[in-house]
């Protein structure tokens, strides 16, 4: 599968270190709390993330893609049972490793 979709399965299925490894040498992790650079830093971003959603029901509503960059638009629950959205933007290099990466998200309305 491509890497986009590996990334999406290794959070479902709680895989840290799996999503960790598909970022390239020198990407950069833009998210809500700061920019990150590392591998490790990444791990414990998402980490805390699926502490507090479901990480296991997190499903595509859309997502656009090209050889080297993709969009994507995704729900789950938090573990209250409450709607999230996000939306994540990917861009690869041209061995199809993340260089950057650009993720969102918030509560929905009930």
């Amino acid at each position: 599968g491509d890497t986009v979709s590996q990334f999406f399965s290794a959070l479902r299925n709680g895989q840290l270190d799996e999503a960790a490894a598909l970022y390239g040498p020198e990407f950069s992790h833009v998210n809500p709390e700061r920019v990150e650079r590392d591998r490790a830093a990444v791990r414990d971003f998402y980490e805390r993330m699926l502490q507090r959603i479901e990480g296991a029901g997190l499903v595509w509503l859309f997502m656009r893609r090209t050889r080297l960059a993709a969009s994507v638009q995704w729900v789950t629950c938090d573990k209250a049972g409450r709607p999230m959205q996000g939306v994540d933007s990917f861009h690869l290099n041209r061995d199809g490793q993340i260089v950057y990466h650009h993720t969102s998200f918030q509560l929905g309305t009930e």
